[in-house]
Parts: structure tokens; C-alpha cells; sequence
């Protein structure tokens, strides 16, 4: 054989190898996803334990081989049949190539099963990243291999379809991306609006749903600055523990119906609108319809879906305020992006350092610098004097220190000491970063979003928030997960990181059909990412492995949750609308709409006339039982009524249903 020959049968066997071998890959894939299909297998357990029985396991291998000797066979049929016809081994690795995305198709029998990896989320993670970083690379090898004579023809007609409907609707076509935003904002309005107000209509909201409630409504019936009692107890001020000016800006929409339920709506408002200015902003980075993908990947996004579930809070909405402003900056329409700034300043102490962030991210990236500069002075000085002077002024100390325990030096119990040991001490906060919950949570915010930001060394600025407030913080479970709202501080700036990242590659791509496929490689890992992680955290793909904060959450109203509510009407009609009463974690949020309402397990029963509170045991959570028994004990309070599972009682009643009360405990 002469040399030319001989090179000529090693391409060709090379060629061919690389082809079986990747045909042998997506039939195994197929394999695997048939044999899951029709295999009564409990996979939970086999999962779990790897328990399977004999047969049952030959079964599904008998599959899994089956799809690999079947591709493998068709391939080299198929070369072995048109063995004389020029480019045959070629065509059979171009076919190979153009259908690597077959070999993703087992994942799906693996991944979309919530009950399988309850409780083991890390592997399940470690799956998706696996599963994302095939995607991204048999769609970048399918692009490369071009289309099928086929695909052209279908492109072809495609394309001659969508010029005859832009010609058609010339005005609605172009916009087309945005109003499927609108229309899926909407839809997540309409879901999580409804499903939240449900249950605080069942009376299983949490005390900080209560706390705002009492906020807003003293706010507007001219109570004291910042009177919030189920929190702060009587006489003192919330401001000591969070800066929410933005509440006034809320307070004509909660007008309308002053009390938990409502602030549950516009909670779901303005989360559910913030796709619409992250559209508007990404599209200022990257084309319509990844714009449109990335919106759609937020409303799908299992952290917001956590942060809008658990109770109300002013930081969720701060994403919101911030794109807006972000958006009006680099459109240099100022005017608007000058309100924006406040507002988000307003929106609480910690989402005030975002606007400082934001400023450095365009003084160093060069888009706006004289604004970036006044921003990061602005944001930074706003922060400064709240956190570190006005509210320690109002509260008697620094707040929420403790959630950086370990980092504290000794004697000290301020944020200057945490941020002595984060720059003097590396080598041990680096060892109070290394926790196995923290690990999941930083998967849990950064698979979804394909780690997209990382794709331009600005994600370094960008991460300060998130990385600050959530993760270097030390023994304290809600500030890593994803069912609190402290994922807002990651949400705020990856998911623009997201567009950034993306227009990153574009330019940086060495031409123009290379960056196409790099970038849409990246989208389709980011969906492959995104959809199985929403599908097993998040809320709307399924309702069973959804929580608000540390509550398993029941959507919609059973029967349970009608006579819950039912129960606490029947109460509420001895309970005077302007008394001062006390109630448990559950109880609070439905009577917080008056001046003085105290939630006990913060405070105990200070000086309440009425204790709402639970006759059945499995309501009470913290000491809420021994605070409870302890007033109808020694406190004087006597039952008024009892509604299970809730009972009422005053100070000065007739003590003779207290034993009766206590008896069920």
C-alpha cells in the first residue's frame, strides 16, 4: 500500500471510529431511556441503594446494549453497503455529529423525578452540571456539522414563513419576543399571586408576613416611625433592624385592602414584573430572543420562586428597582435612571450597597464612568450612614451581626470586625466557606444560569453582594438557602451577568459563525440546566417539593385550610379590631392590621389584652407552648373561646376552659 493509501485508510478508520463511537453513545442514551421507560423498577430504591432484582436489572442492561449493538450495527451497515461510493465513512461522522444531541436523552429518564432525589440534592446537581456540559458540547458539535440536505429545505420554507408573517403583522412580529415576557410575566402574576394569598387565607403564614402588615398599616393610620410590634415589641422602632423606606411607596396599593394577603399580591407583582426590565436590559447585550430565553429562565428560577413564597419581604423586590435603573443608565435617559437610584436605595439598608456595585461595574467597564463613580460614592455613603450610624442610633446597636458569628473577633460585635478577619484572616474564612450547604446553594443559583456570568472577569464585581451577605456568612441555614429571600443579592446581578457574559463571547469569538454556535451552545446548556433544577426546586413544574422559608407549602385551599380560616372568623368576632393582642408564629399575619399586634415568639405576651393562639399542639412552634401555658398559668389570661385549632384568650377571664385547653396539649 503506498504511503498516500495507507494515510488516506488511516483518515477514513479514524474517521469512522469517532462516528460508531459517538452513534454507540446516543443509542446508549436511547437505551437507557427506553429500558427506565418500560422496567417496573422502583427507582427510588434503586437509586438510593442500587437494589434491583436479578431480572429486572438484565432487563434494563439488555436495553441499555441493545440501543448500543443497534446503532453501532446500523453505522457500520450502512459504510459496509456504500463501501465503493466516495465520502461514505464522511457522511456516516457528519450524520454522527448532526445527532450527538441524541446522547442527552437519557438524562431526561434521570432527571425529571422529584421523589428520587429528595433529600440527595447534591448528586442530583452534580447530574444536571454533567448533563449541561454535554449539552453545550454535542449542540456546538452538531453545529458544526452543518445541516442535513433535509434541514436546508425545511430552514427554507422556515424562513420564507417567517418573512410572509413579518410582512403580515409588521408592527407585532418584531416584538414578538417581548410580549411573550408580558405574557408569561402575567402568567407567573396570576400563579403565584393566587397561590401565596391562599395561604394566608389557611392561616399558615409565617410571623414576618405580620411584621409588614403591622409596618404598613401604622405607616398608614399614623403610628409612631417605623411602629412595628409583632417584631419590635412596644415602644421601639423597626428601623433599628431594616431601613424599608420603600414601604411608602407601597402603601397607596395597600390601601386598597390593608392587610397580609395584599402584600402577598404585590410581592408576586413585582416579582413576577421584573422579567420585563431584565428583557429590556439584556436586550440591550444580546438579541431578542435570548433576551427572551433569560426572562424566561427568571420566572423559572427556583430561588425566585423560594423568595416569593416565603412570607413578604422588601429585599426580593429589590431586582426589580435595580434593572430599571440599570436600564434607564445605559439608555442614558437619566431623568428616569435618577428615580430608579432612590428607589432602590430605599428598598432596604443592604439593597442600597447594589447601587454602589452597579456604580463600579460602570467605571470599570468603561460604559459610564463619571455615573458609575457617583453611583459607587452615592451607594457606598447611603449604606455606610444607615448601617453603621443612623439604625445602630434607633436600635441601641449594630443588627444582625450574628449571622456572622464565627468571623467575629473576640470582643468585638461589629461588621468591622468581619471585615477585619475576611481581609486579615483569608486562610480561615476560607475554611468557614467550605460547607457542604453552602456548596448546594451556590449550585443551586449558578447551574440554572449555565455559569454564564463567569464569562467575563466583571463577575468579580458583580458577586460582592451574594457573596458578602449570603455565603461568608457563618451558622445561620436561611442566608444558603434558596428558600429565603436572601437569594435576591445573587439574583440582582447574575442574571444580567448572564447577557454580559454572552455579549462577551460574541466579541471576543475569533469570527462571526464562531460565535454564533459558542453562544447558542451556551443557551442550550442554560436550558438544560435550568428545567430539570426548576423542575426539582422550584414551584411551577410540580407542587411537591416546594417550601416557604422552613414550611413544606400547601397550595391552593384544601379542606383543612377552609376550616382553618373559618375557625379564626369565628374567633376574630370576640377579638375587638382595636385590642392589643399577641399571637403565635401561624396567627400573627391575620391579625397584624391594628395598632398594637405582638407576634409570642419574638416577645412573649408584653402587654397584650388577647392571646390568639393554637389548641392544637402541632401549630406551636419555638417556646410558643411554654409561653403560652405560662400566661394561662400564672398570667391571669382566661380562654374565651376555643375554635381548633385555634383558641383565644383574654387577661381577666373566667379561667374555667384553660385546663380543658391544656389537657389536648
Amino acid at each position: 500500500m503506498t504511503p498516500e493509501l495507507a494515510s488516506e485508510f488511516r483518515s477514513r478508520l479514524s474517521l469512522g471510529v469517532r462516528a460508531l463511537g459517538l452513534l454507540a453513545a446516543g443509542g446508549f442514551s436511547l437505551g437507557l431511556a427506553l429500558g427506565m421507560s418500560l422496567t417496573p423498577l422502583s427507582l427510588t430504591r434503586y437509586f438510593a441503594d442500587n437494589r434491583l432484582a436479578g431480572t429486572l436489572r438484565d432487563r434494563l442492561l439488555a436495553f441499555i446494549l441493545s440501543g448500543c449493538c443497534v446503532a453501532v450495527a446500523a453505522g457500520a451497515g450502512y459504510v459496509l453497503a456504500n463501501y465503493d461510493r466516495p465520502g461514505v465513512v464522511a457522511r456516516l461522522h457528519h450524520a454522527a455529529r448532526r445527532l450527538a444531541p441524541l446522547c442527552l436523552v437519557g438524562f431526561l429518564a434521570l432527571l425529571f423525578r422529584v421523589e428520587v432525589w429528595k433529600g440527595r440534592d447534591l448528586p442530583f446537581l452534580t447530574l444536571v452540571a454533567i448533563f449541561g456540559f454535554c449539552a453545550s458540547a454535542s449542540v456546538r458539535t452538531a453545529l458544526a456539522a452543518g445541516p442535513f440536505a433535509w434541514e436546508t429545505r425545511l430552514a427554507r420554507g422556515l424562513r420564507g414563513f417567517r418573512e410572509n408573517l413579518a410582512l403580515a403583522m409588521p408592527r407585532l412580529y418584531p416584538r414578538l419576543p417581548f410580549a411573550i415576557v408580558v405574557v408569561a410575566s402575567a402568567g407567573y402574576i396570576a400563579y403565584f399571586g393566587y397561590y401565596t394569598y391562599c395561604f394566608y387565607y389557611s392561616l399558615r403564614s409565617g410571623y414576618d408576613l405580620g411584621i409588614y402588615d403591622s409596618l404598613l398599616w401604622n405607616m398608614m393610620h399614623g403610628g409612631s416611625f417605623f411602629k412595628t410590634p409583632p417584631w419590635a415589641g412596644p415602644g421601639r422602632s423597626h428601623f433599628g433592624n431594616h431601613a424599608e423606606f420603600f414601604a411608602y411607596v407601597l402603601l397607596p396599593f395597600y390601601a386598597l385592602r390593608p392587610n397580609g394577603g395584599t402584600l402577598l399580591v404585590i410581592q408576586s407583582v413585582i416579582l413576577g414584573s421584573a422579567a420585563i426590565p431584565l428583557f429590556k436590559l439584556a436586550r440591550r447585550h444580546v438579541e431578542p430572543w435570548p433576551a427572551c430565553l433569560l426572562a424566561l429562565v427568571y420566572l423559572l428560577y427556583p430561588a425566585l420562586h423560594g423568595e416569593n413564597l416565603f412570607e413578604f419581604h422588601f429585599l426580593p423586590l429589590g431586582p426589580f428597582l435595580l434593572w430599571w435603573a440599570w436600564y434607564f443608565l445605559e439608555a442614558r435617559r437619566n431623568g428616569w435612571a435618577a428615580l430608579f437610584v432612590v428607589l432602590t436605595l430605599s428598598c432596604r439598608e443592604d439593597v442600597s450597597s447594589w447601587v454602589a456595585v452597579l456604580g463600579a461595574y460602570f467605571l470599570f467597564t468603561g460604559r459610564r464612568p463619571k455615573a458609575g463613580l457617583l453611583l459607587a460614592v452615592v451607594g457606598a455613603a447611603y449604606c455606610f450612614v444607615l448601617k453603621f450610624k443612623a439604625m445602630p442610633y434607633v436600635g441601641g446597636g449594630e443588627s444582625f451581626t450574628d449571622i456572622y458569628k464565627d468571623l467575629l473577633p473576640s470582643g468585638t460585635k461589629s461588621f468591622g470586625g468581619v471585615i477585619a478577619t475576611l481581609l486579615g484572616n483569608p486562610g480561615y474564612t476560607a475554611h468557614t466557606l467550605a460547607e457542604m450547604n453552602k456548596l448546594v446553594f451556590m449550585l443551586q443559583i449558578l447551574l440554572p444560569l449555565a455559569f454564564l456570568p463567569f464569562r467575563r472577569p466583571i463577575w468579580i464585581i458583580l458577586a460582592i453582594p451574594g457573596f458578602f451577605f449570603t455565603v461568608l456568612s457563618t451558622r445561620y441555614g436561611p442566608l444558603v438557602s434558596i428558600n429565603f429571600q436572601y437569594s435576591a443579592h445573587w439574583i440582582a446581578f447574575f442574571f444580567p451577568g448572564v447577557a454580559i457574559g454572552l455579549e462577551w463571547m460574541r466579541k471576543r469569538a475569533g469570527n462571526r459563525v464562531q460565535a454564533t454556535r459558542t453562544r447558542r451552545a451556551a443557551l442550550a446548556a442554560m436550558v438544560a440546566m435550568a428545567l430539570p433544577v426548576s423542575y426539582q426546586f422550584g414551584a411551577i413544574f410540580q407542587q411537591s417539593n416546594s417550601y416557604g422559608g422552613p414550611i413544606k407549602y400547601v397550595f391552593g385551599v384544601d379542606k383543612e385550610g377552609r376550616h382553618r380560616h373559618e375557625a379564626a372568623e369565628r374567633l376574630l368576632r370576640h377579638l375587638p379590631s382595636r385590642a392589643k393582642v399577641t399571637g403565635s408564629g401561624f396567627t400573627t399575619p391575620y391579625v397584624s392590621n391594628r395598632p398594637d399586634a405582638y407576634n409570642m415568639t419574638i416577645s412573649g405576651t408584653t402587654d397584650a389584652e388577647y392571646i390568639l393562639f393554637p389548641s392544637d399542639p402541632s401549630d406551636f412552634i419555638g417556646d410558643e407552648k411554654q409561653t403560652v401555658t405560662r400566661a394561662l398559668r400564672e398570667e391571669g389570661y382566661g380562654v374565651v373561646a376555643v375554635e381548633p385549632p385555634f383558641a383565644l384568650a383574654k387577661k381577666g377571664h373566667a379561667q374555667d376552659l384553660n385546663a380543658k385547653v391544656m389537657a389536648g396539649w
